[in-house]
């Protein structure tokens, strides 16, 4: 808790989670723990880009497509301990990390797509992130809203988003440009707003706990429904893990066969949203910084943002989903969604370019 045992170096030992009892967890921090310590943030040396870079250049002589890039084909020798404790920190820590200090700019887009894929092969495997079998996203403006169409993907628009969190374990964000204003990153712990809203409105946090729909949004595996099951707070072998992402909840809503929401449910999913909000904590992206968030236990959101006018200069992201080996245990409602998502006839591509 802020200004009591918390540490500052996300190490606070978990305790068994425990349904409906505070969760005491490395990953329950508030804002004042970040701002305060600087915890979560990390900065490259001199030393690391080399072997970073030498990495790049042995997978580019390798001839090999994007696809196949694994961990043995980046291998890792100065950065490699870095990595590690980046890993650590998301497993089992703060749930968070962001590392500044790319030179973005001396890089070719498919160079830093094997900078960014070759570093996340060292915290898990990247998966598709969409119908398209995209393993490398695109965060960027595609001129779309919201507002006048509710199925366009909220990446692809300038629109401020709700918190949510992705179908994946860890789901990490390299910029390459950033906006001319806003665009602000916004995390929260997902524990934190658990422990909260138990302590202030527990009827809720009790409503959380149960059985949600969630709207695939027509991209549904083989012989699956189009909807998927599980709380917002789950408990799994004395683990908590969250699950948010409230549009595709109210999406669900509009099926027949989907059970109608409890009056306590709706009002969780508002006050969960308000939570985010008191507690968010702020990162700015610059280009070359990477973040990287584990799913199960920090939401994310982005405020609203204006772009330049220039294509060549628009904010633009990368993005990855990452499994991850033994990241917790987890609810078996989360493994119909969280190996990324999956479609008959789908082949995997990692384009360059928002598509």
């Amino acid at each position: 808790m802020y200004g009591q045992d918390w540490d500052g170096q996300g190490r606070v030992a978990r305790r068994p989670a425990v349904p409906l009892e505070p969760a005491v967890d490395p990953a329950a921090w508030y804002d004042g723990d970040i701002t305060r310590t600087g915890a979560g943030t990390y900065q490259w040396e001199t030393e690391e880009i080399a072997d970073i870079e030498a990495a790049l250049e042995r997978f580019e002589a390798s001839g090999k497509d994007l696809v196949e890039l694994g961990r043995d084909d980046f291998p890792l020798h100065a950065a490699k301990p870095k990595m590690e404790r980046i890993k650590n920190e998301l497993v089992d820590g703060l749930g968070f990390a962001l590392v500044h200090g790319l030179p973005v700019a001396n890089y070719t887009k498919r160079q830093s797509a094997i900078i960014f894929l070759g570093l996340g092969a060292h915290i898990g495997r990247a998966v598709s992130q969409n119908y398209n079998g995209h393993i490398l996203g695109h965060v960027k403006d595609l001129g779309f809203s919201r507002a006048l169409d509710s199925t366009v993907r909220a990446y692809h628009t300038s629109d401020e988003l709700d918190f949510h969190s992705d179908s994946c374990d860890v789901v990490g964000l390299y910029c390459l440009h950033e906006a001319k204003r806003g665009g602000t990153s916004r995390i929260t712990s997902a524990v934190t707003i658990y422990n909260e809203m138990l302590k202030r409105r527990p009827e809720l946090a009790a409503a959380m706990a149960e059985i949600f729909y969630h709207d695939r949004r027509g991209e549904v595996p083989e012989g699956m429904d189009r909807t998927w099951q599980l709380p917002i707070f789950c408990f799994k072998d004395g683990y908590l893990s969250i699950k948010s992402g409230r549009h595709y909840i109210i999406a669900a809503q509009r099926f027949p066969e989907v059970p109608r929401m409890s009056d306590h449910q709706r009002e969780g999913l508002d006050y969960y949203e308000e939570l985010g909000l008191e507690l968010e904590h702020h990162q700015e992206f610059r280009p070359g910084d990477i973040q990287f968030l584990n799913n199960h236990v920090i939401v994310h959101s982005r405020s609203e943002f204006e772009d330049w006018p220039e294509e060549e200069r628009k904010r633009h992201l990368y993005r990855l989903w990452l499994e991850v080996e033994n990241i917790r245990p987890l609810d078996p409602g989360f493994m119909t969604r969280i190996n990324g998502i999956v479609v008959p006839g789908m082949t995997l591509k990692a384009p360059l370019e928002a598509e």
